[in-house]
């Protein structure tokens, strides 16, 4: 899959030309003028034409921010703002369904290659075997020779020698602690050669591996041959095609080896399946999310307002206004309270059994309520 690059900001490259263009052409005012207006056109028309790119994403909180979408991933969206052209990352929870549905359907699938590449040789095959040298011995009975010809039987027999058979079982491990999951290409290459023979290729694999962020171990095999050289990792970006890694059991190895293979492979990633998971997690978060809210209002709709009209704290012909402090405690801090001079701050007859008289409003309807000193007011109970 090829990597979808931001489009470079045209103003840059035309702002070299402008005052050339004043300094040749600019010999009248009216030149100078003419010059100056079409300038200040072609900004405009630049800019209008980097902002008709530009996306609003808008978080559940209703802020929004202004980018052009690059890429999207299992876990968010790569984003490049409009006003300072940095590169923001943008979890799925942080912006409305809505924008998962534009990120997913219209953006490029970016995968994690930011990856560390470990491999090393884990088990050593190897055998003696008779092999043929490609020489014969010729044993011939002759019955008669004239020179020319002879008649008689006789037998070949190839002669052999013992060679040694080498191979390796090679671990290829991916990881990326800091990036997480992800998705890479590796080849494996075996290659023999001795004495005056140059190192060549026997046996290669090839494949795309995902791995997880704490590492996953692949394994590939370098089958017994004579003459064995060594072995070769690449590992290349799914989002690039480039080697993005490379491993060996001998590093001269890797030069031969990066020399002989493309520089930039082609990769096809089908994102069927992924954009079918991701879009049905966020629906589904999507859709809890919108219940809770239905749920949080349609309780607050249902419990009434509560309102402090007046509260006053004594008793005989002597009160003290606590309208303040009540309120405070009911509508502000929402919290049960004692009717004693220590919860309400004030004592109008020291010594003196006092009560609270309590004047409340609940959804319109004004009513009092009496509570004796040192009982308990419950928020819950006031409700008529």
């Amino acid at each position: 899959m090829k990597n979808s690059l931001p489009i470079p900001t045209l103003i840059a490259p035309f702002n070299p030309i402008f005052p050339a263009l004043s300094i040749v052409i600019g010999k009248s005012e009216g030149v100078a003028k003419f010059w100056q207006l079409t300038k200040a056109a072609l900004l405009i028309a630049m800019f209008s034409f980097n902002s008709a790119n530009a996306y609003e994403w808008t978080s559940p909180n209703g802020k929004s921010i202004k980018g052009k979408g690059l890429h999207w991933q299992e876990g968010g969206v790569l984003v490049e703002r409009a006003d300072n052209k940095k590169l923001v990352a943008l979890r799925y929870d942080q912006i409305v369904h809505k924008d998962h549905i534009h990120a997913i359907n219209n953006l490029t699938y970016y995968v994690n290659d930011r990856l560390k590449l470990g491999a090393k040789t884990v088990s050593t095959s190897s055998v003696k075997r008779e092999m043929e040298t490609g020489s014969f011995h010729l044993h011939a009975n002759l019955h008669s020779y004239d020179g020319y010809h002879f008649e008689g039987r006789g037998t070949l027999k190839p002669i052999t020698k013992k060679v040694r058979l080498s191979g390796r079982l090679v671990e290829v491990t991916l990881s990326s602690f800091f990036g997480g999951n992800g998705v890479a290409g590796i080849e494996f290459y075996a290659l023999k050669g001795g004495g005056s023979i140059k190192p060549h290729v026997y046996h290669s694999e090839i494949g795309i591996f995902s791995f997880l962020k704490m590492g996953s171990p692949r394994y590939f095999s370098a089958p017994s041959t004579k003459d064995f050289k060594g072995w070769v990792v690449l590992v290349r970006s799914p989002n690039t095609g480039k080697i993005i890694g490379i491993a060996s059991s001998l590093r001269h190895l890797e030069k031969y080896v990066v020399e002989k293979v493309p520089k930039i492979a082609k990769f096809k990633v089908n994102t069927k399946a992924i954009k079918k998971a991701v879009l049905d997690q966020q629906k589904k978060i999507h859709q809890a999310r919108q219940k809770e809210e239905t749920h949080h209002k349609d309780s607050k709709e249902m419990v009434p307002r509560l309102k402090v009209v007046k509260a006053m704290f004594g008793g005989g012909r002597k009160f003290a206004n606590v309208t303040e402090r009540v309120r405070d405690l009911v509508e502000k801090q929402n919290t049960d309270f004692y009717v004693s001079s220590k919860f309400l701050k004030k004592d109008p007859t020291p010594g003196w059994k006092k009560e609270l008289h309590l004047t409340i409003e609940i959804d319109g309807k004004i009513t009092t309520k009496k509570f004796r000193e040192e009982s308990r007011v419950q928020l819950d109970k006031l409700n008529p």
